[in-house]
């Protein structure tokens, strides 16, 4: 079935990403993302690993496959990741694309207070973020990304807390758990950097 085929196909499309060559695996997961015939799950994952990837090789030619040339002309890599973040929450709203949107809205507040409508937007983010991990336990493609949803998590509160808000939860635990779960699941680049800013 489809369900089927996407998992094939997102896993031909990670061997070309990680193996062959990085642009034509951008360009297998952007095929999966912009393809109607697949679950939006495995849409939304499509980009969402290459938006990932991204972060660690700022080459702006990986994110090319996923926007028309219209949308990508023109444009710095900051926006492109930025709208790419948007289209991944649009199709499913994983739990690092709301802590990417909610990050951008709290960035526009340094040192002012946050009104109250944004800060309900933010509060939904966190929300996508809580109903997004228990997802992310159901398949080991997926479990790599709990250790980093928690670890931003934990750093929307630090900036809700700079901000004069009280966060409902403790930030020192958040990344207590991002170091924990980054080390049980293997995931050492993500629990180094939880240990660097707990």
């Amino acid at each position: 079935d489809l369900g089927q085929k996407s998992v094939v196909d997102l896993t031909l499309a990670n061997i070309y990403f990680s193996y062959v060559d990085r642009t034509m695996g951008a360009e297998a997961y952007a095929n999966i993302a912009n393809s109607a015939e697949y679950p939006k799950l495995s849409r939304a994952y499509a980009m969402l690993f290459v938006a990932d990837q991204f972060d660690g090789f700022q080459d702006k030619n990986l994110l090319r496959p996923f926007f028309s040339v219209e949308e990508f002309n023109g444009k710095s890599k900051e926006i492109l990741i930025k709208d790419l973040y948007q289209k991944i929450y649009n199709m499913h709203p994983f739990g690092l694309a709301a802590g990417q949107l909610a990050f951008q809205l709290l960035e526009t507040y340094k040192g002012v207070a946050i009104p109250d409508k944004d800060f309900d937007i933010i509060e939904r983010y966190i929300e996508d973020i809580n109903n997004n991990l228990p997802e992310l336990e159901t398949t080991d493609p997926f479990k790599s990304y709990i250790p980093v949803t928690i670890l931003m998590k934990a750093g929307l509160f630090r900036l809700i807390e700079n901000a004069g808000k009280i966060p409902k939860e403790s930030v020192e635990e958040l990344y207590l758990l991002a170091i924990t779960r980054a080390r049980t699941l293997g995931v050492s680049a993500t629990e180094q950097y939880s240990i660097l800013l707990y």
